[in-house]
């Protein structure tokens, strides 16, 4: 397994308990507002995925010099 599958993979798995979490505590206080679940797993994702392509990034440019 290639070290960008295994930083995707663990980024993934940490962003999808992040998320769980993040709805598990929109539901039980639902006086918090938000326009919906799926929004929240969209952004934790994107935002998951950024911090893996920059830390790729950084280890390659580590690499090459």
């Amino acid at each position: 397994m290639t070290h960008a599958t295994q930083t995707w993979l663990v980024f993934s798995a940490i962003s999808f308990i992040f998320s769980l979490a993040i709805i598990s505590l929109f539901e039980t206080f639902p006086s918090i507002r938000f326009i919906s679940n799926e929004g929240i797993i969209f952004g934790v994702m994107c935002s998951s995925m950024g911090f893996a392509l920059k830390r790729l990034e950084s280890n390659n440019q580590k690499h090459l010099q």
